[in-house]
């Protein structure tokens, strides 16, 4: 049953990811619009797929994506509407990432992540 942690604060970005993953195999899922959301969540339910979208309403999706990570050992892959934006954040984040992807190429940035 894997499990996948989206960070982000949009719900519609997030209702698409989810859309998306379970198409792919995920069964279960975790929102967090904030950093401490995301590792308190992270804490209850250990992901085995984190999604960084583009922003938090709260802190930094970087750092919980980052922590979150070393922590459990999942994979990051960020999905964002502005990829020169993210392939900055991405070259500063000190973590193994893969992305930055669109949306619409969830299949190939999960193939990309598991195989890492």
């Amino acid at each position: 049953m894997p499990h996948a942690l989206i960070i982000d604060h949009n719900p519609l970005v997030t209702r698409a990811v989810v859309e998306r993953l379970s198409a792919l195999g995920f069964d279960s899922f975790d929102h967090a619009w904030t950093e401490c959301e995301a590792i308190a969540s992270a804490d209850r339910t250990k992901p085995d797929l984190v999604i960084l979208g583009d922003e938090v309403e709260q802190g930094s999706g970087l750092s919980a994506a980052r922590q979150v990570s070393r922590e459990s050992g999942a994979p990051v892959i960020l999905i964002t509407g502005d990829s020169f934006r993210a392939r900055g954040q991405a070259a500063e984040s000190q973590i193994s990432m893969s992305g930055p992807f669109m949306l619409s190429e969830m299949q190939l940035a999960l193939s990309e992540a598991q195989s890492d």
